[in-house]
């Protein structure tokens, strides 16, 4: 993920829309980006077992 996020910001950095001296405050989107696939993880578990305790 990490390396995705520096390939898109060097994507927009020529429409002067990163700032690398003040970053795009990386540790956080990665946090949050860490965050949802956990939730996603969980989520599917969830679901999973409820479809196998109704089914």
């Amino acid at each position: 993920m990490g390396r995705e996020l520096v390939r898109l910001c060097d994507g927009i950095e020529r429409f002067g829309l990163v700032d690398y001296d003040y970053g795009v405050w990386e540790e956080r989107i990665m946090a949050v980006l860490t965050e949802c696939v956990e939730l996603y993880k969980i989520t599917q578990e969830e679901t999973a077992s409820a479809a196998s305790e109704s089914g």
